[in-house]
């Protein structure tokens, strides 16, 4: 099987994550905050540590664990007290902003979506010139993905920021596509707040994620329970909040521990090199073949797969003439064992733009683990599907 359905959840894992799990499993388990080796404590502020090299995050006590990305920006849009503000968001995000914000109603109704070309792309022009016209100054929050699992675009996160904060607006980022397969440097964007997963890019167990916030920072919790450490308080009036309730996902931490260690070990450059290498060769020969529809950005003439400024990830949409994508997606799974994905891909605001409302895009997405071959493969394939259409 020849498996580029990567922007939903990596696979195949580094044996060391899969590894680490298994023996995590083994130990017996630990009791958090309470045991005399302080297990849970000593796993905790290693992966903090780990991500914050990998992140450029200089706060590592501020990274928070959830089990995942949708978990982290439902506790972030709910309790960073948005109501009364300006909210800014673009057409690009994936449900896990979009829904939070649409069954909010007070949120909703305060939420201006930025649009976006028909690759994904966002033009800074067109978001200074809604901010000059909306953002009041008294403060709110402007939410982006730093690469988008539809198209693939890379946002230049960096000035994006820089913008927002000059309309006196704070920034959270949604880093759940591109941890891991390009460099994220939360420090340089100086982002108010950062949310990633641990089984995309990470290359790390599903069920594990977690969010950055700066310090400074009020945020009210979603969820109150237990966390092992003062049973006999009951509340916070103080302010003095605890994020991580409940049991400890801790062979999720385990292996995402293991992963992000794999990835430091390699080099998310030398990652980010090979996956552009690899997605500069599927849009050419995508592009090369009659009866294909590109959705991604296509720079590939005469573009330089190794540049850093090729604003392209790992992520490649597209649609066959003659076939909607999930028939495209059956026929490549099932008479080439090529698994896509196909669809809206959770994103439902970007395909308005794409023009692909009625049934979505055929989504390759690439991992570390892909190759060339993998790549020539879907081409080979691609091109049978075509030329069965037309002969």
């Amino acid at each position: 099987m020849i498996y580029l359905n990567n922007a939903a959840t990596s696979w195949p894992k580094p044996d060391t994550v899969t590894t680490a799990i298994a023996a995590a499993l083994r130990q017996p388990p630990p009791s958090a905050y309470r045991s005399t080796e302080n297990t849970v404590d000593t796993l905790d502020n290693m992966l903090r540590q780990q991500l914050g090299k990998l992140l450029n995050i200089r706060h590592t006590e501020r990274i928070y664990f959830t089990s995942g990305a949708t978990d982290s920006l439902n506790r972030l849009l709910t309790g960073l007290s948005l109501a009364g503000k300006p909210i800014f968001t673009t057409a690009t995000e994936h449900n896990s902003v979009l829904r939070p914000l649409w069954n909010h109603p007070q949120l909703h109704q305060q939420t201006m979506v930025i649009p976006c070309n028909e690759y994904g792309e966002i033009h800074h022009s067109m978001v200074r010139d809604i901010l000059i016209k909306y953002a009041d100054g008294n403060g709110g929050w402007f939410i982006f993905n730093h690469c988008s699992n539809v198209t693939g675009n890379i946002q230049y996160a960096y000035g994006l920021c820089r913008l927002a904060h000059q309309y006196g607006l704070k920034v959270l980022v949604d880093v759940s596509q591109s941890a891991g397969c390009l460099p994220v440097n939360a420090e340089a964007w100086d982002c108010d707040a950062l949310v990633f997963t641990g089984h995309k890019a990470l290359l790390g167990p599903q069920g594990i994620g977690g969010f950055y916030l700066k310090p400074g920072i009020p945020l009210t919790p979603l969820l109150y329970g237990g966390t092992g450490r003062d049973s006999s308080r009951l509340s916070y009036d103080d302010g003095n909040y605890e994020y991580e309730v409940g049991t400890p996902n801790t062979p999720g931490k385990a292996g995402l521990l293991a992963a992000v260690n794999y990835i430091l070990d390699i080099g998310v450059e030398h990652i980010e090199k090979k996956l552009k290498r690899l997605t500069h060769l599927l849009l050419s020969e995508l592009k090369a073949i009659d009866g294909v529809i590109l959705h991604s950005l296509d720079m590939t003439s005469g573009c330089k797969p190794k540049s850093f400024y090729w604003p392209q990830g790992p992520v490649v949409s597209f649609n066959i003439k003659g076939l909607t994508a999930s028939d495209a997606g059956y026929i490549l799974a099932n008479s080439y064992n090529i698994i896509l994905r196909s669809g809206l891909h959770c994103s439902p605001l970007i395909h308005h733009y794409l023009r692909t409302t009625d049934g979505g895009t055929l989504r390759a997405s690439l991992s570390v683990m892909n190759t060339e071959e993998d790549v020539f493969e879907l081409i080979d394939a691609v091109k049978q599907t075509v030329n069965k259409l037309t002969s």
